[in-house]
């Protein structure tokens, strides 16, 4: 007994099913139900699978009844799309059936869905018989924006929110309320809380959960991008995960130049100069209680402030001091404890 699986991608079935087309038009159609022959024949044809959630797979099969006096050869089992993967028996005895078992992914977006499968044999009346499945794959969480921005906003005017609503159609009547878990990328950017709308404008039975997300007070000036991690679950559904990615950009009224430094690191002596920037304020802002270091308290680097003749500009130098080993920091510029700016400093 020699077990067979595979799945093919669609170009290569509808290929398959064209060079078939006359063999095909001289043929029965495969077996439904009660239906009797005395030929090769699938006891049901069409598996209808009924709502099945994204992200899953379904399992199915297929039996194919041999009613003649002879072996039977499945020479070939192709499906409508690389989604479907197959295993079954390749050889069916006289007076027996054998199941072609079939398992479907059905993807993440919802879809009506209709399959076909081929299936070939070594039958002189009935080489080809197919197969469907029917149904319909239902996306139970729907996140709705998918990317969120903030456009240009002002360091002491982070007020502006922006919503996010998650959505949960379930496939089956639910008990249980789902759980949402919310956390932001490495930098912290964000505010982030979940709230329940308690009269989502959607289908009875389905819940609304809004992300409200608004900068972080204190959030570094520039442009910034960043990614909230969502996870969706609910005990009778898939999980769910999604990725927003939020971008924006934080003014203020100070500038940095360059806004990154990048310098050779060979023969560094504790003292040198690695590398000077300039802090600029608009009219009228005051430095004076401006304060540099780095985000890595315990990064060996120095710092050196210098007034120039204009009262609204500052010169920093970055020096080297004893243990300077750091390959990769950024330094922090604050002139107040929300007015921040971060330059990325990178030891080649």
């Amino acid at each position: 007994m020699e077990i067979r699986t595979g799945s093919v991608p669609r170009a290569a079935f509808v290929s398959f099913a064209v060079g078939l087309v006359f063999t095909l038009s001289c043929a029965p159609r495969a077996a439904t139900g009660n239906t009797q022959t005395s030929q090769p024949h699938l006891r049901v044809s069409v598996a209808d699978v009924g709502r099945i959630p994204a992200n899953s797979r379904v399992h199915t099969e297929f039996i194919l009844e041999n009613p003649t006096s002879v072996p039977l050869s499945i020479t070939e089992v192709k499906g409508s799309c690389s989604c479907i993967s197959f295993l079954y028996e390749e050889r069916v005895g006289p007076r027996t059936s054998t199941n072609v078992s079939v398992e479907l992914a059905t993807g993440d977006t919802s879809r009506r869905l209709h399959e076909t499968i081929a299936i070939q044999t070594d039958s002189r009346k009935t080489p080809l018989l197919f197969a469907n499945i029917t149904g319909e794959v239902m996306t139970e969480w729907t996140l709705t924006p998918q990317a969120i921005s903030f456009g240009s906003v002002q360091w002491d005017n982070l007020s502006i929110a922006r919503e996010v609503a998650l959505d949960f159609v379930p496939i089956e009547p639910q008990q249980e309320e789902p759980t949402i878990k919310v956390r932001e990328g490495p930098r912290s950017l964000l505010d982030i809380r979940v709230e329940r709308d308690t009269a989502p404008d959607i289908q009875e039975g389905a819940r609304r959960f809004v992300l409200v997300i608004q900068p972080r007070r204190g959030i570094p000036l520039g442009p910034f991008k960043t990614e909230v991690e969502i996870d969706a679950s609910q005990s009778q559904s898939p999980r769910r995960r999604f990725l927003l990615p939020v971008t924006g950009e934080v003014r203020g009224p100070i500038q940095v130049s360059p806004r990154s430094l990048m310098i050779d690191g060979d023969g560094l002596n504790a003292g040198d100069i690695l590398a000077t920037f300039t802090i600029t304020a608009e009219e009228g802002f005051p430095l004076n209680r401006l304060s540099v270091g780095t985000e890595d308290l315990t990064a060996p680097l120095g710092f050196e402030i210098k007034e120039s003749e204009n009262k609204n500009c500052r010169t920093v130098s970055v020096r080297a001091t004893e243990g300077t080993m750091v390959r990769s920091e950024t330094i922090v510029v604050r002139c107040k404890p929300d007015l921040v700016i971060h330059i990325p400093f990178v030891i080649l």
